[in-house]
């Protein structure tokens, strides 16, 4: 059921009120539950538009989205939005929900398990850390949650902050690396910062797609083409985790392909979606699902037709979206975490990533124990084993 709480984070810790602090200004901290959050669409487009820090994750559209598919049948979520206003101004929120795991209530980002980063949507100009600190303070008091992870935190972010003085870390930090496109360069200068080993793969790769047939590169944002491009996508990147005995948090629930293909042929609520695709002779050899926010391209789930595996055709794929991303102005073309080797090869830069996590009763912080400690460790010593009990234990892993 929807519902809608406003809270007083300095009345509700026993504090003065805003008209009896002194000389100080306060923001008021609500709790927006359920399909009350739609009631906020107009606020929250808003903020994304006047945003500081907009991330395709935190969008309405993208969360709408996430909302239709996730929160309906027997393992719904429950989501919710902490609001932050100024003299009623929406100035952030952080896009949260509840879900069940066994007894317990569990606070994630709302998104998960697709979103690949977490933050609060800040307005330009109010990036106040204690306010975000008060928000947080009132998070972590909600009696509805027993325990919070919100995973994959960049230390760059507005909330980063305000996490590491509330929450613990969880698990090993990560480094997402990306590639900065600003300085209006173009893709030479691209290539230039490469090592001239990669430089030589590319050509030969080219080389090798122009001999197989004619190559054609293409963009597509969301609708009709996008659709079936993300479809191929899909299926191509479920292929290549069969054939080596894995799954990913995001595959291992069915319900991320069908929000994923929701998206991309929303044209109206997919506006920030962005498919390519690499064809020889018209037939699929590499594409990739991308997002941009602002001026950053975030490079989501890329694949190639395991057919033409030997192509090498996903290599060339990337270079032609790096250069559409030069192209449409984008300063940053990001590859996420974790730092694997075949992304270093376009960048030495990176930005830490963490995993925050806190309990509020007794049984959360059993459930702490195993999603800050014992996961992380046990997954380390499931990828040192040989592949033919990864292959049963990754799974297990994916889903928790």
């Amino acid at each position: 059921m929807a519902r809608v709480t406003a809270l007083n984070p300095f009345m509700a810790d026993g504090t003065k009120s805003h008209s009896q602090a002194e000389n100080s200004v306060r923001p008021a901290v609500g709790f927006v539950w359920g399909t009350a959050i739609d009631e906020l669409e107009a606020e929250w487009r808003d903020l994304e538009e006047n945003a500081a820090n907009p991330l395709p994750f935190t969008g309405f559209d993208f969360l709408w989205h996430w909302r239709a598919v996730f929160t309906t049948g027997k393992d719904a979520a429950r989501p919710f939005a902490v609001t932050v206003r100024d003299n009623g101004r929406l100035v952030a929120v952080l896009p949260l929900m509840v879900t069940r795991v066994g007894p317990l209530n569990v606070c994630e980002w709302m998104g998960e398990p697709l979103t690949e980063y977490g933050d609060a949507l800040v307005r330009r100009g109010y990036a106040n850390p204690e306010w975000l600190e008060f928000a947080v303070k009132r998070l972590k008091a909600c009696p509805d949650v027993d325990v919070f992870f919100l995973r994959k935190v960049r230390a760059d972010t507005a909330i980063a902050p305000a996490l590491d003085k509330l929450m613990s870390q969880a698990g090993p930090q990560r480094q997402a690396p990306w590639i900065d496109l600003s300085a209006d360069m173009g893709i030479a200068d691209v290539h230039k910062r490469l090592s001239s080993n990669l430089r030589k793969e590319l050509r030969r790769k080219r080389k090798k797609l122009d001999a197989e047939g004619s190559t054609d590169f293409c963009i597509a944002r969301a609708g009709p083409h996008a659709a079936a491009i993300t479809e191929r996508t899909i299926a191509h990147k479920q292929e290549w985790l069969r054939q080596r005995g894995t799954t990913s948090r995001a595959f291992a629930d069915p319900r991320s392909v069908t929000f994923l293909n929701r998206l991309a042929a929303d044209e109206r609520r997919g506006q920030n979606l962005v498919v390519s695709e690499l064809t020889i002779d018209g037939e699929p050899a590499a594409s990739e699902i991308g997002f941009c926010s602002l001026d950053r391209y975030y490079a989501y789930i890329g694949a190639y037709n395991p057919e033409m595996a030997a192509l090498g055709a996903g290599l060339v794929q990337m270079e032609n979206t790096i250069g559409w991303c030069i192209c449409e102005g984008m300063n940053a073309y990001d590859l996420f975490a974790p730092a694997d080797a075949y992304k270093l090869r376009w960048t030495d830069n990176c930005v830490a990533v963490n995993d925050y996590a806190a309990a509020r009763t007794i049984a959360g912080r059993l459930c702490n124990l195993w999603l800050a400690r014992i996961r992380p460790l046990a997954k380390a010593v499931v990828m040192a084993m040989p592949p033919a009990i990864q292959q049963r234990l990754t799974r297990v892993l994916a889903r928790g």
